[in-house]
């Protein structure tokens, strides 16, 4: 039993760790607090302080040096999206390194040398194979994720866009459950490593560890914390080299691996591990280990695929680099716990029974190798003072690592899953930034003071770690399923997570009651109940979502919310957009939106592959044929096991050590020279004014001041974010100016040699950043050649200088736009084909001209189009994704799309022109509400008073969509009338009725109005076609087709019509019409419209039989149809399977029966009802005779007073 005193004493005296074992009586508990509290560090508090302090402001004010030096030499500007996205080009070895970095917590360091500790060899390699193959499968989810939401900020904002609302605050509480849980065992594992090490008590070190690491990921976002990862992996890598080589090689405790495997075996004999093989540490064979791997993986999913961090990384990579990125961190990151741990833990067991050990002549107590201390005691006893310096630099670099990717982790769920999402979704990313800021100090804060809480209520680190899985892995299905399956509906997104946990929980407690009897942090933190609760939340899901399934139907999903994730629109006060050059270079860099999904399909096929293999030879090839052969390692096998730890972290030092410096050794080099060149007094950024939203994103905006082209015109060249914050190094306009004239007149005589004379200009002109003179140079270039009639030369210069290194790329854009105005001027076709496919070929895979290639692609499809090459020609241009396009001006992309979808119907392939006609969004063709007199008025009182202060007030003009709404929906009822929906096609001839144009002309109005009755007519009896036809019955219009309203009102009145009644009525009028015919064989389709016709009329002269018969004879029914016996109960039949009446049919009696049958519920229902009527009249009845013997005795009464 625990004395409750010393509980008191100990925590005050800020020694010993938690939770506070319990020691069998009081006395021995007295003695070992007073042991501890007299007992000194082996480093002082200065140290610690200095650590914690220096180390941290160190990193703060590097961190806050480099991101000055990126913003005011490289141009960075401190966006909304660069905060928390880090310009989304973060490359794979930096990627690399910071999946390592964020993924070795203190918990890495400490808590699998514990294992080792307690199980030998097979702790630590259960550790890293298990949170390794976490790594490489998220690297298949990274995929996913920059494939179907490549502008997501959070996981939660796909969850958002898929699921909704209630699905997407389930996910926020679970996203929000891991960072805290992550965050809480980061810091109590690492203070109290710091209070062992140190002295400095365990509450300073909580609220100080953060300190440092919030400064400086306040100042640079996302991209500090990815710069400091790089830098926090390869200390720790050489830290733990360092280690290695200590106790395998130079040690005079140890020194070979023989000692130390020499050593395993005296402690595995002294003091024998229950469940393992001969009760032996150098075995795999444990029962313990495996119980504790199966915790490890099933809360590592959960931790990994639920941690928002995690999502920052993929997010942060570029789409090319985001897979690689994640091998590497996985690959990199296995010998970090493997080799740590088999180095110090299997140290610290060899060297317990030496009294150079901290606790000798005792064992680590369980509630300090719970704590993380096994580590530190091997540390100070092989290196003393050095070790423990180590271990508390190792594990400071450790916590602060992965403090600052949860504090981004937050703060982006915090800042665009919930501020931006529910409270301000106009919220400017100035606004964002200060969202973000705000959050990474409160839950620093917060997360301290909870730590705290922990502390004094005996909660440690390692007691969390194995309790995270039993709280959010409930979540790793749903959120994987997210992603990579469209079937997954939203309440299975919704309800599954939280069943499951409650399951989890229930599992975890009731198995600890049994095991126990009582629940309590020794109890519950056994490696049964949390089995038992962490098995269960990773599995539940598994039969929940099914269930959901089953209930609510698959969801069909088509991904396209996904896309439509906005970035965040930087701008400042005065509403202009701020441009940072760094995110535009980064996404002109990349290849286009197709070239990247087709990239990231290459990927994920190879990280599925990756996956399966790493996963098969980390958890079977390489660990069960040892486990099963229950083989107790020899010297030799164990020299082996370590030479094969120490070569992986060699190669992860290259990986993400080395590699990370030569793939960014371009920007470092470029920066360097900026920082040492002269004359950088240079804006940092740059505001580009009236730059609408679909523009920035393919980074183009029109500066304010034109450019003089020279020929006494001027133009305004539209000019890359990136170029435009590029201040020229020096002005060529004037030489330029002397030699354009000059080269047009050599041209007449010397075309080459004029062109030669300007590519040297060109060169000058380009190496000098001078936007302006290189556009006049290549336009001079390509116009002299045109001029010359050499068509060939001219393509050949556009090929050439195209491809010139470092050629800007709105020069490139201008000289286009040029080339492209030549067209119309070319002598023959074949010339203008081969000036196309020039400009094809320039264009290919660059967005800066994406819509100049769209519009060349145009002209060739309407060219092999004229030529009769249909085929060819809707090739080329269903080619293009112009719904993706960002600069293409909205309507623009609305016209070729529709000529897309046209094509698509010339030649007969339908499917694919249901498919483009999707990407056309319905509600740009709506028709808008025209203005009161009222708001026109008040709109033009706003303009004169903003005009008035000065403002620059444009006039609106607004975009007329009625040509592209009929065209759009004229190839909507081709495809409907190719598929037969009826009830399609009058929804659509609806949408064309709702346009200005065809209510204001009666020629378009009355076929509308006559289509729409036709199809409604003609589309199979359901709920909703029911609806739209008493609807369609209510429209005053139909006033003006008279005899086709006639015709619409027989179907909603529960009369009979005799179909030949109907033929001889309406035929002649609805034949005339290319809507029906009665012949066959002219249009066979308007034949089959005719026959369906007469199907309506019976199925609706069944429907009326059926309301007012429950039985009849079929003679009689047959008579009232107008149709053979046979062909009635055919008709029957298919109004019975689609459930539109109820019917039997008694063949050899020959009555049909439409009475329903019921059950005895509803025979009940019905005599309840009944009974309820009857009362309700007695009641009635009884009341109006009280009524009535009371006005009797008020009459006699009155008499009487007569």
């Amino acid at each position: 039993m625990l004395c409750p005193q010393w509980r008191v004493l100990r925590t005050k005296l800020g020694i010993g760790m938690l939770p506070l074992q319990v020691y069998g009586n009081c006395d021995f508990e007295r003695e070992r607090i007073l042991e501890m509290s007299t007992a000194s560090a082996p480093l002082s508090q200065g140290v610690g302080y200095g650590v914690i302090l220096g180390v941290g402001f160190f990193f703060a004010i590097s961190m806050i040096a480099t991101t000055y030096v990126l913003k005011r030499f490289r141009r960075e500007v401190q966006t909304s999206e660069m905060f928390s996205t880090a310009g989304r080009s973060a490359k794979s070895g930096l990627v690399g390194a910071a999946v390592v970095s964020s993924w070795t917590w203190a918990a890495t360091l400490l808590q699998s040398t514990g294992v080792c500790y307690r199980y030998g060899v097979s702790g630590p390699f259960w550790y890293a194979s298990g949170a390794t193959v976490q790594i490489m499968l998220f690297a298949t989810l990274a995929i996913e994720l920059k494939r179907r939401a490549p502008n997501a900020h959070t996981f939660l904002e796909v969850i958002k866009a898929r699921y909704g609302t209630a699905a997407h605050a389930v996910f926020i509480l679970f996203g929000l459950v891991t960072n805290v849980l992550v965050t809480l065992m980061l810091l109590t594992g690492g203070s109290a490593t710091v209070n062992a090490l140190t002295g400095v008590p365990t509450v300073a070190a909580i609220f100080l560890l953060p300190l440092g690491v919030t400064m400086y990921t306040l100042i640079g976002g996302l991209k500090a914390t990815l710069l400091t990862d790089y830098i926090h992996t390869l200390m720790m890598l050489i830290i733990i080299i360092m280690f290695a080589f200590t106790v395998y090689t130079t040690s005079d405790l140890l020194g070979s691996p023989a000692k130390v495997y020499e050593l395993l075996m005296e402690a595995g004999k002294a003091h024998p591990v229950e469940g393992n093989q001969d009760g032996s540490y150098l075995t795999m064979r444990s029962s313990n280990g495996i119980k504790f791997f199966v915790i490890n993986i099933v809360g590592n999913f959960g931790t990994v695929f639920l941690d928002n961090g995690y999502y920052n990384k993929a997010i942060a990579a570029s789409p090319v680099h985001a897979f690689p990125g994640y091998v590497i961190g996985g690959l990199s990151w296995f010998p970090v716990p493997f080799l740590t741990a088999t180095t110090m833990g299997l140290a610290a067991l060899a060297l317990e029974s030496n009294p150079i050990f901290p606790t000798y002549p005792n064992r680590i107590p369980e509630a300090e190798v719970s704590a993380g201390l096994a580590l530190p005691y091997a540390a100070i006893a092989l290196l003393g003072k050095g070790g423990a310096a180590a271990t508390l630099l190792l594990v400071f670099i450790a916590v602060i690592s992965s403090f600052n990717s949860e504090l981004i982790a937050v703060s982006s769920i915090m800042t665009y899953d919930i501020y931006r999402t529910y409270i301000n979704p106009n919220a400017s990313g100035k606004r964002l930034v200060a969202i973000s800021h705000g959050v990474v100090i409160v839950y620093a804060l917060i997360a301290a003071a909870v730590s705290v809480g922990l502390f004094y209520n005996g909660v440690s680190m390692g007691y969390l770690y194995v309790l995270m899985g039993v709280l959010i892995s409930a979540a790793v299905l749903p959120a994987t399923l997210t992603l990579v399956w469209n079937g997954q509906n939203k309440w299975a997104a919704a309800l599954s997570p939280p069943i499951g946990a409650a399951m989890a929980i229930t599992a975890w407690l009731v198995t600890a009651k049994k095991t126990c009897g009582k629940l309590d942090v020794a109890c519950t933190g056994e490696n049964d109940p949390m089995l038992a609760g962490n098995v269960t939340a990773l599995l539940a899901p598994a039969l929940l979502i099914p269930i959901f399934t089953l209930i609510f139907g698959l969801a069909k999903y088509d991904w396209q919310s996904m896309l439509q994730i906005r970035k965040a629109e930087d701008v400042d006060e005065n509403g202009n957009v701020i441009v940072n050059p760094q995110e535009v270079l980064a996404a002109d860099e990349e290849a286009t939106f197709q070239d990247e999904q087709k990239l990231l399909k290459r990927a994920l096929r190879i990280a599925v592959a990756i996956t399966v293999f790493m996963t098969i030879a980390l958890l079977i090839l390489w660990p069960l044929p040892i486990y099963g052969s229950r083989y107790v390692f020899s010297q030799s096998f164990f020299t082996g096991w370590v030479i094969v730890a120490i070569i992986w972290i060699f190669i992860s030092l290259i990986l993400v050590g080395i590699f990370p410096l030569w793939e960014g050794r371009a920007s470092i080099v470029r920066t360097v020279k900026s920082v040492f060149k002269k004359g950088n007094d240079r804006p940092a950024g740059i505001v580009m004014q009236g730059v609408p939203e679909s523009n920035s994103a393919s980074g183009t905006a029109t500066p304010v001041k034109k450019a003089d082209q020279g020929d006494g015109t001027q133009w305004r060249p539209p000019v890359t974010m990136a170029e435009a914050a590029l201040k020229p190094e020096k002005d060529f306009s004037k030489q330029v100016d002397e030699l354009l004239p000059k080269a047009e007149e050599l041209a007449q005589s010397d075309l080459q040699g004029a062109i030669e004379k300007l590519t040297v200009l060109e060169k000058q002109t380009r190496q000098a950043s001078d936007l302006a003179s290189t556009s006049r140079v290549l336009i001079g270039i390509v116009t002299i050649c045109k001029k010359a009639s050499d068509w060939s030369l001219m393509n050949d210069q556009v090929l050439v200088l195209s491809k010139k290194h470092g050629q800007l790329k709105q020069a490139i854009t201008r000289m286009v736009q040029t080339v492209m105005g030549f067209l119309d001027e070319t002598p023959n076709l074949d010339t203008k084909l081969s000036v196309i496919e020039a400009l094809r070929t320039v264009t290919e895979g660059k967005i800066f001209v994406e819509v100049e290639r769209a519009r060349v692609t145009k002209i060739l499809s309407d060219i092999k189009k004229e030529q009769g090459d249909v085929k060819g020609a809707t090739e080329v241009l269903c080619e293009l994704q112009v719904e993706t396009f960002g600069s293409m001006d909205r309507r623009e992309k609305v016209e070729f799309i529709l000529a897309q979808v046209a094509l698509c119907i010339e030649i007969g392939d339908w499917t694919q022109a249901g498919i483009l006609s999707r990407k056309i969004s319905t509600k740009y063709l709506a028709r808008r509400p025209k203005k009161t007199a009222e708001q026109l008025e008040k709109e033009k009182k706003d303009k004169e008073k903003r005009r008035a202060r000065g403002e620059d007030v444009p006039d609106e003009v607004e975009d007329d969509v009625t040509d592209l709404k009929l065209r759009y929906y004229e190839q909507q009822i081709i495809l409907a009338k190719h598929d037969d929906k009826y009830l399609d096609v009058c929804k659509h001839y609806r949408q064309v009725l709702d346009t200005e144009a065809v209510e204001e002309d009666p020629a378009k109005l009355h076929p509308v109005l006559q289509r729409i009755i036709y199809f409604v007519i003609l589309a199979p009896y359901d709920n909703e076609q029911h609806d739209l036809l008493h609807r369609i019955l209510r429209d005053t219009r139909n006033s003006q087709v008279p005899l086709d309203a006639e015709l619409l009102k027989l179907f909603t009145i529960p009369e009979l019509m005799r179909w030949p009644e109907v033929a001889k009525k309406f035929g002649p009028h609805l034949c005339s019409t290319d809507v029906f015919d009665v012949e066959e064989g002219s249009d066979e389709k308007a034949h089959q419209r005719w026959k369906d016709l007469r199907k309506r009329v019976i199925e609706h002269n069944v429907r009326v039989v059926a309301k007012y018969y429950t039985r009849i004879q079929m003679g009689r029914l047959t008579e009232l149809l107008d149709l053979a016996e046979d062909e009635t109960e055919k008709y029957i039949s298919e109004l019975v399977t689609s459930k539109t009446v109820y019917a039997k049919i008694d063949r050899p009696a020959r009555i049909v029966n439409f009475a329903k049958p019921r059950d005895a519920d509803d025979i009940l229902n019905e005599w309840s009802y009944n009974m309820k009527s009857l009362l309700g009249l007695l009641e009635r009845i009884d009341h109006l005779i009280t009524k009535e013997e009371m006005m009797a005795n008020i009459q006699a009464k009155s008499k009487k007073a007569r």
